[in-house]
């Protein structure tokens, strides 16, 4: 699957919201909490984690909702050969009496650096752990927060992109790394589009509904719009657009915006590829906090009448303000 990221410049610093804890803080009152299931387990209907379920790979934290991003790249210093124990998505298998001093992790593309998790055997080397973006560039002021008690979270104020990332300190005792990439806040969100295919299928809401086999598809219209309305506030890092299988070209110059409370215009992406692509990632402001979003200006392609959206998921990662 071919996928194109697009990045938009992070301006300033911000405060990311973070959530450490895994009770049921995780959702406040004015949060839109919809879970999707990505873990070995879940209750019927509601995606919520069964008892002692474990989270799908690529997933951790809170009910598995947070995306892990896994890097391309693990370095282990001293040199390693085997590194499998750490990015097994097991907290319980941990390094083996090597010392380590330090881990980068390399990842296949650019991305906001918010938090990470780390996961050590003794947790009084907590203490000596220190987060570098460059070889040289050392976060400058780290917030730290334990959920449970061989688990920390460390969140780097700065917003920053990263590629690569690496922890320095006494990780004799590591078992696990995680470097968050949010949570997608647009699943289950109030989708709408400027007209429907058909009355009873290809709905807006086949974009949002986490399920990559249905699609959205408006109608025969000159200038069609998707629209989605978070009930909150959130700061998003990416946005993922998942092109209809098969008739990718529809999705072609589309234009992505994102609009804060005020209905001032956040994120502004054109596509301008010649080729059309599987799946698109746009890398989000992150410093601003937006509460709805659009697509629109889609290319008119041959036989077709008329321009269309039609999108197989739209997924927007990121956390509460």
């Amino acid at each position: 699957m071919r996928k194109i990221v697009i990045l938009f410049a992070l301006v300033g610093t911000f405060t990311w919201p973070f959530v450490a804890s895994q009770d049921n803080r995780y959702c406040r009152l004015d949060d839109f909490c919809s879970y999707k299931c990505h873990c070995s387990s879940c209750g019927p209907k509601n995606g919520l984690c069964a008892v002692d379920a474990t989270c799908d790979k690529g997933w951790f934290g809170h009910n598995c909702q947070y995306l892990d991003l896994k890097p391309d790249k693990v370095d282990i210093e001293p040199q390693q050969s085997k590194t499998q124990w750490l990015m097994d998505n097991d907290d319980a298998t941990c390094n083996k009496g090597a010392s380590i001093s330090s881990v980068t992790m390399t990842l296949n593309g650019s991305y906001p650096l918010t938090w990470i998790r780390i996961v050590l055997n003794d947790t009084a080397m907590f203490s000596t752990v220190k987060l570098f973006y460059s070889e040289i560039e050392e976060c400058p002021k780290t917030i730290w927060s334990r959920p449970n008690e061989r688990t920390m979270d460390i969140r780097c104020e700065k917003s920053v992109l990263i590629k690569t990332l690496k922890i320095i300190g006494n990780l004799d005792s590591l078992c696990s790394l995680y470097i968050n990439g949010g949570r997608n806040v647009a699943y289950g969100q109030r989708a709408s589009q400027t007209s429907n295919f058909s009355n009873n299928i290809y709905l807006a809401n086949s974009a949002v509904d986490g399920d990559y086999l249905t699609f959205s598809h408006t109608g025969a219209e000159e200038r069609p719009r998707f629209s989605l309305t978070f009930n909150t506030n959130y700061l998003v890092t990416r946005f993922l657009l998942y092109n209809r299988a098969g008739l990718l070209e529809r999705l072609q110059g589309f234009r992505l915006q994102s609009f804060d409370a005020n209905s001032i215009v956040v994120d502004n992406h054109k596509d301008i590829l010649t080729l059309s692509q599987s799946v698109y990632v746009v890398i989000g402001n992150a410093s601003v906090p937006i509460s709805s979003l659009s697509v629109n200006e889609t290319s008119k392609i041959y036989p077709a009448p008329n321009p269309y959206v039609t999108l197989m998921e739209i997924e927007a990662y990121g956390g509460r303000v």
